[in-house]
């Protein structure tokens, strides 16, 4: 699931217009890492539909020895994470043909699916469903309501049909772990992160957090339906163990598997370029911030989309020094939950120490944050 869209009727909207540099960049990255996947478990199913018919039983299909193909792909699915559903694209603004112009739809569902959406059936049968339809009205006189809404959905969505859930400025390296599920990632001295969000479906602990949201919210907190509910209710657990089911505890992950790049240093990427290679250690995605990079977090309120050639170059651009860090590619060493870079082999032969800078900005623009 990746995430590029708006609640029914906001004015803060992702549209074709003001689908930018930073959302392309993110979104062709999602549908590049998966379609090898995507491409492998249809072959599957192709073959084995056509076995089934060619002997006019499924049955037999399961007495000869599997296809090498089908164990390919078997072992693709095993080693990857991804739900047979495909991918899904949430934006109410987009059309079919948009998608097809990014060549984002790929045939026969290997690229993105356009969802069209309703915040009320996204909540509906969670703990904020009836609280969200009682509470709207105040909810959207506030100044992060757009957040607010999108954190509350990627969490409804999750636990109603599992997967994995991306914002729109994360950058996929390669597809993420299937031991990631059911984990969180807490970079240093802030709180649980939630641009990438990786559970099974009916979780108790995303229940929680959809709880926490309801009984707590905070209309001028930008994070209280996103990394305060998250962290909160992560303490709980691991505070009160013993009124809990100790696997519902989830998982902590490397900072650097989603998030080398921190909140605190998204700032000097976006001036400048430059990156901290040891802080990607197992890196799988990178969140790039782009609230920080249009200035949704400035004090002027501004919004300053990628849109101009000068602007789409200085995405590339950034997007390319993350790619060239040793830590993100697609043979380098992943972390399994609980490891850290002191648990991979030969850190220093790697290549993770030291500063890296793309070439100077095209042009200081308004892009930056004041």
């Amino acid at each position: 699931m990746s995430r590029a869209g708006d609640s029914a009727d906001s004015c803060t909207t992702t549209k074709a217009s003001t689908l930018d540099e930073i959302a392309i960049q993110a979104i062709t990255s999602v549908v590049e890492a998966y379609k090898p996947l995507r491409k492998e478990l249809q072959k599957e199913a192709a073959e084995r539909a056509a076995a089934a018919s060619r002997e006019g039983s499924a049955k037999w299909v399961w007495r000869k020895k599997t296809p090498e193909a089908t164990e390919v792909a078997a072992a693709f699915a095993a080693a990857h994470a991804v739900a047979p559903g495909g991918l899904h694209l949430f934006a109410n603004k987009l059309e079919d043909g948009d998608l097809e112009a990014r060549g984002w739809a790929g045939p026969g569902g290997t690229g993105l699916t356009l969802v069209h959406y309703d915040v009320h059936d996204v909540l509906e049968d969670t703990p904020l469903g009836s609280w969200f339809k009682d509470k709207e009205e105040k909810l959207r006189s506030g100044k992060y309501y757009f957040s607010h809404v999108t954190d509350m959905m990627r969490f409804a969505l999750v636990y109603k049909h599992g997967g994995l859930y991306l914002d729109a400025d994360v950058i996929m390296m390669r597809p993420i772990s299937l031991s990631h599920l059911n984990a969180v990632v807490r970079p240093p001295h802030t709180m649980i992160e939630c641009a990438v969000v990786y559970f099974e479906a009916g979780h108790p602990f995303i229940w929680q957090v959809l709880t926490h949201i309801k009984n707590h919210y905070a209309i001028n907190d930008w994070t209280t339906a996103g990394p305060r509910a998250l962290t909160v209710v992560y303490e709980e657990y691991k505070f009160h163990g013993p009124n809990r089911d100790v696997y519902d505890l989830p998982l902590r992950l490397a900072p650097g598997t989603y998030y080398g790049l921190s909140l605190g240093r998204a700032k000097s990427f976006w001036d400048s370029g430059e990156v901290v290679p040891e802080d990607f250690a197992g890196c799988e995605a990178v969140h790039v911030w782009g609230s920080i990079a249009r200035g949704y977090l400035s004090h002027s309120g501004r919004k300053d989309y990628y849109l101009d050639e000068a602007h789409r170059q200085r995405v590339r651009q950034r997007v390319a020094a993350l790619r060239a860090v040793p830590g993100c590619a697609p043979d380098a060493p992943r972390l399994a939950p609980g490891e850290s870079v002191a648990d991979i082999a030969d850190v220093g032969a790697a290549g993770l120490g030291g500063h890296c800078v793309v070439a100077p900005p095209v042009s200081a623009g308004s892009c930056m944050v004041a």
